[in-house]
């Protein structure tokens, strides 16, 4: 018969136990998200419900809106004809001046050597 080698077993070795000292900790950083949570709730709720009456007093409370007595009263076609060549010329210039500025951001960097 083939003799069994045993194989040793390691000693079981006691370790202290270590004393949990972060549960005060713990219990203060869960009581700090409850606290929040509860103020979340509560202006949630409470925000909501003084929204719905703001909306509700300035739909009621809004005046209606009357036309403007100082609009001008010359229209004529001649001076809607002088209104339009201004318009024409604003636009021109503009036109002017967003083509300078794409050329000069086109621009290329002369090489100073």
């Amino acid at each position: 018969m083939p003799e069994s080698i045993e194989t040793p077993v390691p000693p079981v070795i006691d370790l202290p136990e270590k004393k949990s000292s972060n549960k005060p900790f713990i219990y203060v950083a869960i009581a700090i998200v409850i606290l929040l949570l509860a103020l979340g709730v509560y202006n949630f709720f409470a925000g909501s419900s003084g929204k719905t009456n703001n909306q509700v007093e300035t739909i009621s409370t809004s005046p209606t809106s009357t036309p403007s007595a100082d609009l001008p009263t010359n229209n004529d076609n001649e001076q809607l004809g002088e209104d339009v060549k201004a318009i024409d010329t604003q636009t021109a210039d503009l036109d002017n001046d967003l083509n300078n500025i794409d050329q000069g951001l086109n621009d290329q960097a002369v090489n100073l050597e």
